[in-house]
């Protein structure tokens, strides 16, 4: 699978979350957002793709 390009602000986000849960978290964003069809994860799909 190809890794997602993901914006400066939602990588920056997503290196607050504490690490032994940050690894599940971008995949559980990118799955999200694939299946959005969103091709760039920004704030907006970490908000979305965490609480869903």
């Amino acid at each position: 699978m190809m890794q997602m390009k993901w914006t400066k602000e939602a990588l920056q986000y997503m290196n607050n979350v504490p690490f032994f849960v940050r690894e599940k978290a971008r995949k559980k964003v990118e799955e999200w957002a694939r299946q959005k069809g969103v091709g760039e994860i920004t704030m907006n799909e970490v908000i979305e793709g965490t609480h869903h």
